[in-house]
């Protein structure tokens, strides 16, 4: 339905452009309808360049410390004696002898009378407490008498007299010796230990990343590439001529004059 409204409408412009001395001049050839066709039209098509988008790192050379490690010495304060010589007593002990104060008796010779005891009979009477009769009865007394003398030693006196009693320590100066002795104190730096200390020993230019900069870059290039579009070609009404004809007007419902060699063209 669609095809036959665009060949209506195709036909009616025709008509109305055919020019009017047409119509006086003789008719020559005859009219002819070339078929509806399909036909390939190719066309270029550009496809514009694919573009994106990077993070770039951004890098810039830098001058960077170099560190070494060191013995360093430390030191103390350290109090230190001065010495002098200084003459110094030597003592000794000895034993010396201890006295006491004792008396001495003092003894004589005495005679002394020399006594002995003899016996001599004795008669003597006693009631007896029983019988109540007196006997007389025999018995011997005894007598102390002086038979001599002899020489007996006395203590006559005492006398004081110092003796020994035992001994006790004594301790004296046997001459000197020569010692030193601390008789002052100075301070003096002295080294107790070491440590590490960390130094710098000149630069080194090291590379570092400062930032990060985007950058524009293409994926794909442009390209030209040639698509082929199919077009439907409706029918038409044309006039067609002998070949060699010149001149010749279109017939009243064609709008254009074809030979025989390019109506047959037409219709492949």
């Amino acid at each position: 339905m669609m095809r036959l409204s665009i060949g209506l409408g195709l036909l009616g412009v025709l008509l109305l452009s055919t020019p009017a001395f047409a119509e006086d001049a003789p008719p020559v050839g005859c009219v002819k309808v070339i078929p509806e066709r399909c036909e390939c039209v190719e066309r270029e098509v550009v496809i514009p360049a694919r573009m994106g988008t990077r993070s770039i790192p951004v890098y810039e050379d830098v001058e960077v410390p170099v560190f070494k490690s060191r013995r360093v010495p430390v030191y103390t304060t350290r109090r230190i004696p001065v010495y002098e010589d200084v003459e110094v007593p030597c003592w000794k002990v000895r034993r010396v002898p201890m006295y006491v104060t004792r008396k001495i008796p003092v003894f004589e010779d005495v005679e002394v009378p020399v006594f002995a005891a003899e016996k001599y009979p004795v008669t003597r009477e006693f009631v007896d407490p029983c019988t109540g009769c007196v006997r007389t009865i025999c018995t011997f007394d005894v007598k102390v008498v002086q038979c001599g003398t002899r020489i007996e030693r006395r203590v006559c006196g005492f006398e004081e007299e110092q003796v020994e009693c035992g001994w006790r320590p004594e301790r004296y100066q046997d001459g000197t010796r020569t010692v030193k002795k601390v008789v002052d104190w100075k301070e003096e730096q002295v080294l107790c230990t070491w440590r590490f200390e960390r130094y710098q020993d000149g630069t080194r230019t090291e590379r570092r990343r400062t930032g990060v900069r985007t950058e524009t870059y293409e994926i794909c290039p442009a390209q030209t590439v040639i698509e082929v579009d199919r077009v439907t070609v409706p029918c038409r009404r044309v006039t067609v001529v002998p070949d060699g004809t010149e001149g010749a007007v279109a017939l009243p419902g064609t709008t254009e004059v074809m030979t025989e060699a390019e109506f047959a063209a037409a219709r492949r």
